[in-house]
């Protein structure tokens, strides 16, 4: 549904089930740093999304007539992001103690503003939340263009380097 007509096209039972702190989910999105992370993150990602032909059906399945904008991608980036961060937080809740580990897609941890973010907005600060990266290359770090005239460095750009790895040398 949010493919097909962004958080507007979501009935509000629905948005419900994946966003509990409605006020919340809009405030943590009025964050420059958020912003910052739509332009350096969201942004490009449509834009492999575009060129890979991706955005002909959603993730269910459903062909859509035209490609995915951008605003009904961004919408589900957030609400899965949402939903993600939400789903742990009352994972937590009902485990006190208890030690949850989420093995996700790189954008949707990198800058903080991702599920880490969502997941301590919910928190309060009352839980750890600790993000580690695997194999991260300087565009994981740093903004889109600010590292494009080193070869390589844009995993995004050559996606058969991303699982490249050499062989341990034998002793």
């Amino acid at each position: 549904e949010v493919e097909k007509g962004g958080l507007p096209g979501l009935p509000k039972s629905r948005m419900r089930a994946y966003i509990e702190n409605p006020r919340g989910f809009a405030e943590f999105a009025n964050q420059e740093s958020f912003k910052e992370y739509v332009s350096y993150v969201i942004e490009p990602s449509y834009g492999l999304h575009q060129r890979m032909g991706l955005l002909q059906n959603t993730i269910s399945g459903q062909h859509l007539e035209e490609p995915m904008p951008f605003r009904n991608f961004f919408s589900g980036r957030i609400l899965w992001d949402e939903s993600m961060a939400y789903n742990a937080y009352k994972w937590n809740e009902a485990n006190p103690g208890g030690l949850i580990i989420g093995l996700v897609g790189g954008d949707h941890v990198k800058f903080f503003n991702g599920i880490p973010g969502r997941y301590s907005r919910m928190t309060v600060g009352e839980k750890m939340c600790t993000t580690v990266m695997l194999n991260p290359t300087l565009i994981d770090t740093r903004r889109p263009g600010s590292v494009g005239n080193i070869s390589g460095s844009d995993s995004a750009q050559y996606p058969e380097k991303n699982y490249v790895t050499t062989p341990v040398p034998k002793r």
